[in-house]
């Protein structure tokens, strides 16, 4: 069995809320901006590898009526992203194959 071993990169105790925040950007390269972000610094969804692919095989899919599965984790995006796949195969009318 595999046992997670957490590092400390920091050897200093944080004393606020503030203070772990930044300990986690930091650890994580990334600068306070990055909390702060706006929907025009996502990278766009067709250059994610496999998006084009992924697509093509589910337009097959469908185009042949067979059964789709749909599998999400219990995260928000997990919940959300197969919600929103439910909601548009039922909008397209495909509920019923």
């Amino acid at each position: 069995m595999i046992q997670i071993r957490w590092q400390l990169l920091n050897d200093r105790r944080p004393g606020s809320v503030q203070e772990i925040m930044e300990i986690l950007l930091r650890n994580r390269g990334v600068g306070k901006a990055f909390l702060s972000g706006s929907l025009k610094d996502l990278e766009l969804y067709l250059s994610m590898r496999g998006m084009a692919e992924g697509a093509e095989l589910m337009a097959w899919h469908l185009s042949k009526g067979h059964k789709v599965v749909i599998v999400g984790d219990y995260d928000c995006d997990g919940v959300t992203s197969a919600a929103q796949i439910s909601l548009f195969l039922r909008d397209i009318g495909y509920c019923n194959h």
